[in-house]
């Protein structure tokens, strides 16, 4: 099997000027005077312009944060039941969610106001972005906000899988004491093979050489560059399956990375190795995985995502070999500060119309690197520019390749 694109496809990017072509309703109203109940005083005369109904918890301070936002009205709901967010969302300007709630084509139309959808986290797989797009609707995330935590956590499950920790552990809550019976095996000297190497991914590299382990990784959206700057080797996809003792997963999940390895990746490994996904339920096929472990395959795995949260049916409960956390990446004091941080700042300007970090269905572009890039920037234009002359019907859809040199640059910025 060879891979490609298709095996790590950049989130859609609709082309910017479709995005703000659906935007044509005004968000601004007339002030009106309210009044600081919290604080037992009277308040300027301002109007709320903006509902933001948030159904997931965040972090005081970013609730804090945006209450105290002259124009923004915070409905906080943690947990919120998805019939009561059918009935709250028709007056809310944005939706802020984390992965409890699946924001779908009926959410996405009750909201009739809706401008902005923003997700506290990392992972939109909950949001139908395609059409919130349609509906001229932003999204928008918090990418490298639980970046080292999510990697600590992986680092962490396959540490405990590798030295058999949990089994000890629970020996041992039971009064138990076996030396030998739980001996592991070291990572110095292993192949750590990662599969994606953006964020959590580059992290789980640099924990990996402190352990003196050999890196290596695939991932075609990333430049050469980059793996350079990681000190990483770049492999094909079926040559990190053969080489790899440790497999760790760090991929988003979508249509093109559902089942990404199932049983025939699994036969292309070394007899022995071990799975580590804590990156997005289904990336790896769970009876796949499953019967890899039974057979010996794979030697032990750790998982902190699960294809259904939770499981409806856990296939590896009481597993010896298997350590399990309940989707607990992003879970510490640190990422939520830092994700409600972000939300807290974000939010604010993509109601006002401002320009955000992070934006999900456009093109997050930064500076052009160089005059390759330049010249190939302004090659674009010009073809923009002469395609327009002579194109009568509007152009719903444009593919770009890029073969040679061209490939190991950011080609974001050609895509406008």
């Amino acid at each position: 099997m060879s891979y490609g694109a298709s095996l790590f496809p950049q989130r859609v990017e609709t082309p910017e000027r479709r995005l703000q072509n659906c935007q044509s309703r005004s968000l601004y109203l007339h002030p009106e005077v309210t009044h600081d109940e919290s604080q037992g005083r009277n308040v300027a005369p301002v109007k709320t312009q903006f509902k933001v109904l948030i159904t997931g918890k965040l972090a005081d301070t970013c609730i804090e944060k945006l209450s105290a936002e002259p124009d923004i009205e915070v409905l906080y709901h943690p947990e919120m039941p998805r019939e009561a967010i059918i009935r709250q969302i028709p007056e809310c300007h944005a939706l802020v969610t984390r992965s409890e709630t699946t924001v779908d084509k009926t959410i996405i139309d009750a909201g009739k106001k809706l401008k902005v959808i923003a997700r506290a986290a990392v992972g939109v797989a909950n949001i139908d972005v395609d059409y919130a797009t349609e509906r001229g609707i932003l999204v928008m995330n918090t990418p490298g906000k639980n970046t080292n935590s999510a990697a600590e956590l992986a680092f962490g499950l396959l540490l405990a899988v590798a030295r058999n920790i949990h089994e000890a552990h629970n020996t041992m809550s039971q009064g138990g004491w076996e030396r030998h019976r739980f001996t592991g095996t070291e990572l110095r000297g292993k192949t750590l093979g990662i599969i994606g190497l953006g964020n959590v991914g580059h992290r789980m590299a640099r924990f990996g050489r402190g352990f003196e382990m050999q890196v290596i990784a695939c991932d075609p959206y990333i430049p050469d560059s980059e793996f350079e700057r990681h000190r990483v080797e770049k492999v094909e996809f079926e040559e990190l399956l053969r080489r790899s003792d440790i497999i760790s997963v760090h991929v988003p999940k979508n249509k093109t990375t559902i089942n990404m390895i199932d049983r025939p990746q699994f036969e292309q490994m070394k007899r022995g190795v071990i799975i580590i996904n804590a990156a997005r339920g289904g990336i790896v096929n769970e009876s796949a995985l499953k019967a890899a472990l039974d057979s010996g395959q794979v030697a032990g795995a750790g998982i902190d995502t699960w294809e259904t949260e939770p499981p409806r049916e856990n296939l590896f409960i009481g597993h010896p070999r298997v350590v399990m956390t309940p989707h607990i990446g992003a879970s510490t004091v640190e990422a939520q500060f830092f994700i409600g941080e972000a939300i807290a700042q974000e939010l604010p300007k993509a109601l006002r119309g401002g320009i955000v970090e992070a934006p999900v269905n456009m093109p997050q572009i930064r500076m052009i690197e160089g005059n390759m890039m330049s010249a190939y920037t302004v090659l674009c234009e010009k073809l923009g520019i002469f395609s327009a002359q002579y194109i009568d019907s509007p152009i719903s859809r444009i593919e770009a390749i890029y073969r040679g040199d061209i490939t190991a640059h950011d080609c974001r910025l050609l895509r406008l």
